[in-house]
């Protein structure tokens, strides 16, 4: 009886088991669709538009790229780009003019927001890129060389509100050229035929080099600022701006006329101007020149009106160190082995104060009147360390005893000998 029960138990057990898996869903027996794509199309790795042939004409937003060298034909631009938002990476690769040819690219029309960069653009009639057009973009990593032969063009011209970097401008007619409100960096302009760099008002050119160019090397217009560049073999003027600008920490020598010249109103500090057949340093009217130096040019340092040269170094030069003319202030400098005068003060109602100078065909040379020449430094200039004409205000002429020397100096020259007036000359 127990055994049957048990039995029956099992089996009951069984059969409920055997129902509640016949209750279970047993799923679709409809194989599934083919696998949703994992990767991604080509146009989502790459957004871009490749180009393999020019003339081309771009006018939709994006980006484009070369697939390859492209030579254009004569009659051509190479590149057209005639829309906004525009992206074009050359991608390493070269756009080649050649004879009758165009510009390598050029933006038709106010466009905004083009970039060009990383490429070469060599040999096109007109410019390698012409984008005057073009303001609030930007152009990097080019390479624009032997453009513009003939039409006069540029190897770079970009438009207002742009930015160029890291670009090379070589052997075109002119080199680069900018709108208003630019900012260059790290450019080589050099060997072109005619000028370098050409900024327009407002700009600023940094960390570069213009050299060997066949007129100016940096042209600047109103209100630039250019900082550490070097301008050097240019055939004309080395840095040359108009009025209101700032020029600071620049090399010029070895230009075929002057060094660096600035317009009214502008500044030039701890600058170098060597070897220019021309004038070292020079500046319009109300300019302030300060802790630079002028070696071997041709006068070390010219001021205009109403201008200020401060700490400065004038050596060597072919006539004058330092040249002011009227209500100039020249002070704390330092004019030696000029072989003309060190401080030669041509007009009237300058202040000379706290120079030195020495070993000059004549030492301080005031030729207007009214000025005041108070506590220089003189000695071993060829003619008189002092040499002033009358109706100016001089510090007496001091010429102190020399060491273990208590009874003085006969120099005739010696007035006021020994004197302790604090603004007083020395001839030593």
């Amino acid at each position: 009886m127990r055994t049957g029960l048990g039995v029956r138990i099992v089996m009951k057990a069984g059969v409920f088991l055997a129902g509640a898996c016949a209750a279970c869903g047993q799923g679709s027996l409809t194989p599934p669709g083919a696998p949703a794509p994992m990767l991604r199309t080509l146009e989502q790795v790459e957004p871009r538009t490749p180009i393999s042939g020019i003339p081309v004409t771009i006018s939709t937003p994006g980006a484009y790229y070369l697939t390859t060298n492209l030579t254009g034909t004569a009659g051509q631009n190479g590149i057209t780009i005639s829309g906004s938002d525009i992206t074009l990476d050359l991608n390493g690769f070269a756009l080649i003019g050649g004879s009758g040819s165009l510009a390598g690219v050029q933006v038709s029309g106010a466009r905004n927001n083009i970039t060009v960069r990383n490429g070469t653009v060599r040999e096109w009639g007109a410019f390698g890129v012409a984008a005057d057009w073009a303001s609030n973009s930007r152009f990097q990593d080019l390479a624009a060389y032997t453009n513009g032969f003939d039409t006069s063009g540029f190897g770079l011209y970009l438009g207002s509100d742009s930015s160029i970097t890291r670009c090379l401008a070589r052997n075109n007619q002119y080199g680069i050229a900018t709108g208003d409100r630019c900012f260059l960096a790290e450019l080589v302009a050099c060997g072109n035929t005619s000028r370098g760099v050409w900024l327009s008002s407002g700009c600023t050119l940094t960390r570069s080099t213009v050299g060997e160019n066949g007129s100016d090397g940096v042209v600047a217009d109103d209100g630039c600022t250019v900082t550490d560049t070097t301008a050097y073999g240019n055939g004309s003027n080395g840095i040359e701006t108009r009025a209101g600008c700032t020029v600071t920490r620049c090399t010029a020598y070895d230009n075929g006329s002057l060094g660096i010249v600035v317009g009214d109103g502008s500044t030039v500090t701890d600058c170098s101007a060597a070897r220019n057949a021309n004038d070292g340093i020079t500046g319009y009217q109300g300019c302030t020149i300060k802790n630079c130096t002028a070696f071997t040019n041709r006068v070390g340092i010219v001021l205009g009106d109403s201008s200020t040269v401060k700490d400065c170094t004038a050596a060597l030069n072919s006539q004058d160190g330092i040249q002011a003319p009227y209500g100039c202030y020249v002070v704390g400098n330092q004019s030696d082995m000029n072989l003309a005068a060190g401080i030669h003060v041509t007009g009237r109602e300058c202040r000379v104060e706290g120079n030195n100078v020495s070993n000059n065909a004549r030492g301080i040379d005031v030729d207007g009147d009214r000025n005041l020449i108070i506590r220089n430094s003189a000695r071993d200039n060829g003619g008189l360390n002092y040499e002033i004409v009358e109706s100016n205000r001089v510090g007496v002429i001091a010429l102190p005893p020399l060491s273990g020397d208590i009874s003085g100096d006969t120099d005739p020259d010696a007035l006021g000998m020994g004197s302790t007036d604090p603004w007083a000359n020395i001839a030593y």
